[in-house]
């Protein structure tokens, strides 16, 4: 039964996901048919400098997911956990706007793009109703009503969509884009509100210093995590626009945006298994946590590496035909990407398990260690190889990264992830990839849609067993069913 809920509750989160990621990608097709390479840069750079707000956050919205998760039970503790989240979100978002927008000049001057400063000091009104919609969403993580997550997810993208997209269509350019960004911003908040009403109405004041304390104790032990994060996943588009050009970071930009995007698989499943993990590891059911993880690494991998094959043999095509020959030294970087794409991907399944059993602390310090490598690898790589040094850095990275976290939570949690399954999947791949890569003069489009079946239908039949091949097919019916009520709404 837990099995067939947690299967339902994935299956909400990716649909929301994969519905968020068309719209997206529709939305970098927009933006780079009418303000090409270097205005998509732009674009991106606006989002890569806010997201170093997410320290300011506190690790709020994770300690709130955590104690949600814990408390639901407990409507007393519960009520006081949500309206300390809220009243901190606020003041903490309003904060750091002002922030921001003071530092706005300095942060520009250190990328050499004056042209970013206006639009930035505009772009950060958004972050304080995004405060408040983190609370929001933390709280229904963790009382996992994951299906208004994701409507609420879909709506956001979907104002997105609407209000940043005309502007552009219209003439607008970047500030008519921004313009629209805020105002969607805003809108969403007051939706999410409306659905949250009913909680607002309990909000008190109770404890509140108490639980305060409580959440930010355990929240400030994620703000190294999120620092560590944003270097992890942000460098390499900071550093490519140190030393290169908007042009570079707009093109770089679709490379990683490709790769990221089969993230929605794992990212559907640890928003699930983060408030599930937590309820097992809280009650001490550790053969229940035990099977989670397998089933959170295993479902990850399978997927994953299959979506990752079509990428890397098709990926020249799709960007040729979507973006056009000015995005072609994109994929050379994209297909680079896929590998660390792929293996850092599996451990974004279980990656809040650290929050889970307690030890936050171990979110950062495990990340801390390739900090350093990733850093030096795209400071020597850049100037000389240019996006393509970036790629294969962020890769070396990804890989590090997810070696140095399967060795800790085996030798701290005694989680032990399926290692031959692992080497089954990479002797795979490998072999499959030189099958293509023999033939492939033959006919591009013949031996890639050939040599994919093959890989697809190997991974079904030997990596899969009876159960996966079940449980899989559950998730898809999932996925097609919330499709289509998404598209009748």
């Amino acid at each position: 039964m837990e099995g067939d809920k947690f299967a339902f509750d994935v299956g909400w989160i990716f649909s929301s996901s994969a519905f968020k990621l068309i719209l997206g990608v529709i939305t970098s097709l927009v933006m780079a048919y009418y303000i090409g390479a270097s205005g998509l840069g732009l674009w991106v750079m606006l989002f890569s400098i806010t997201s170093l707000s997410e320290v300011t956050n506190l690790g709020i919205p994770s300690a709130t997911t955590k104690y949600v998760a814990e408390f639901k039970d407990d409507n007393t503790r519960l009520y006081q956990v949500v309206s300390a989240s809220f009243i901190l979100s606020i003041i903490l978002g309003t904060l750091t706007a002002v922030a921001l927008f003071i530092l706005a000049d300095r942060i520009t001057e250190i990328f050499n793009m004056p042209l970013l400063t206006p639009l930035l000091k505009f772009f950060i009104l958004s972050i304080p109703f995004n405060y408040i919609v983190g609370s929001v969403i933390a709280t229904l993580n963790g009382l996992r009503n994951m299906k208004l997550v994701s409507l609420l997810n879909v709506t956001s993208q979907s104002l997105n969509f609407v209000f940043v997209i005309i502007p552009i269509i219209l003439g607008y350019g970047l500030n008519g884009a921004i313009i629209g960004f805020i105002i969607s911003t805003i809108i969403y908040t007051l939706v999410a509100m409306f659905f949250f009403r009913r909680i607002v109405a309990e909000l008190t004041l109770i404890k509140f210093k108490e639980t305060s304390k409580i959440l930010l104790f355990f929240g400030t032990q994620t703000v190294l995590s999120s620092i560590v994060g944003i270097i992890l996943y942000r460098i390499d588009i900071l550093m490519i626009a140190y030393f290169l050009t908007p042009t570079d970071v707009g093109i770089y930009s679709v490379a990683i945006a490709i790769a990221r995007m089969i993230w929605i698989i794992p990212q559907s499943i640890n928003a699930v298994s983060f408030p599930t993990f937590s309820h097992y590891w809280g009650t001490s059911e550790h053969n229940m946590a035990i099977k989670l993880f397998d089933k959170a690494l295993k479902y990850s991998l399978f997927m994953l590496a299959v979506i990752g094959f079509l990428l890397a043999i098709f990926g020249k095509d799709a960007i040729l035909l979507l973006y056009g020959n000015m995005f072609l030294p994109a994929v050379l970087p994209l297909q680079i990407l896929l590998i660390g794409a792929v293996v850092r991907g599996t451990i974004i399944s279980i990656g809040s398990i650290w929050l889970s059993v307690g030890r936050p602390d171990m979110g950062y310090k495990l990340p801390l260690i390739t900090v350093g490598p990733n850093i030096l690898m795209n400071y020597i790589l850049i100037p000389t190889y240019g996006i393509v040094g970036a790629a294969i850095a962020t890769m070396l990275s990804f890989l590090f990264n997810a070696f140095v976290s399967l060795i800790f939570i085996n030798r701290i949690l005694r989680l032990k992830p399926n290692i031959k399954l692992f080497g089954k999947a990479i002797f795979l791949t490998i072999l499959v990839s030189f099958v293509y890569l023999y033939f492939k003069s033959v006919n591009h489009f013949i031996i890639g849609i050939l040599t994919f079946g093959l890989y697809l239908s190997l991974v079904w039949s030997y990596l899969m067993i009876e159960a996966d091949r079940k449980y899989v097919i559950e998730l898809l019916n999932n996925i097609m069913i919330n499709l289509r009520l998404f598209q009748s709404k």
